[in-house]
């Protein structure tokens, strides 16, 4: 690969927010297949505002190619039968996936927004995945049992990411921000392929490398879970917080 100062054609840089575990690393590793587009795994750029914008590119550039070695992530192999980036003039989208750290630094410093596009030389476009939150919690209570580790916060953390991904928007506004249902992907993979291909003005022709790494339905996590009617409530009072939610209403026990 090239170093950043090749990257002549680079018009967009992508970034993600939202909770863990809702398709963000899946939606990655798709847009990643296209020849057009290098993003990194939890990078974190953030963090990193104080370099300048070519060093950044750098550490995205070296996790892509470490991740691109080993392309398995909590357990998944997210790798896409797709030709190796070798041209770096052919790069137009690069970014980092790293949503719900990005989603607390922005709850913690809401002027950060303002901070990163004035840091950032290129249009900055942002993905949000979102999961049935019914789905989505029962994996943190699954994941913080077999851990040992308490539930504390797991509602409010995630009540605060979806309310950094709603600020984030406002942010940005609508053409530079787009959602991705999880169960919307893995239900009608080319539609929804092709719909964040237009976003992100990719040539399609690497949608259909694609199929191979799309599980065939959702992992219903919901059904594993007792709901409690303390947590039902607390869950259903944050689906109505927020609109793009609205759509999960009565789900918690449902195939």
């Amino acid at each position: 690969m090239k170093s950043p100062l090749e990257f002549d054609n680079l018009r967009a840089f992508l970034l993600f927010v939202g909770n863990p575990r809702s398709g963000t690393t899946l939606v990655r590793s798709l847009v990643n297949a296209s020849p057009e587009a290098l993003l990194s795994v939890e990078v974190d750029v953030l963090q990193f505002l104080h370099e300048d914008f070519k060093t950044v590119i750098g550490r995205i550039i070296e996790n892509h190619e470490r991740f691109a070695r080993s392309p398995v992530w909590t357990g998944y192999d997210y790798s896409v039968p797709a030709a190796p980036k070798a041209i770096a003039r052919n790069i137009c989208v690069i970014g980092d996936k790293k949503a719900s750290k990005t989603a607390l630094a922005i709850n913690t410093d809401p002027a950060l927004l303002q901070r990163l596009a004035e840091w950032c030389p290129l249009p900055i476009l942002w993905i949000h995945c979102v999961r049935n939150p019914y789905d989505r919690i029962a994996r943190g209570i699954i994941a913080r049992e077999q851990a040992g580790q308490p539930q504390d916060n797991l509602m409010h953390n995630w009540r605060a990411n979806e309310r950094a991904a709603l600020q984030t928007a406002e942010f940005a506004g609508p053409h530079s921000f787009h959602r991705v249902y999880l169960e919307d992907l893995i239900a009608e993979p080319m539609r929804e392929l092709h719909t964040l291909a237009e976003f992100l003005e990719l040539d399609p022709g690497w949608i259909e490398a694609c199929r191979s790494i799309i599980f065939e339905q959702p992992n219903p996590m919901r059904l594993q879970v007792q709901w409690t009617p303390k947590l039902l409530a607390e869950v259903e009072a944050g689906i109505e917080e927020f609109p793009h939610l609205h759509r999960y209403r009565q789900m918690a026990g449902s195939g």
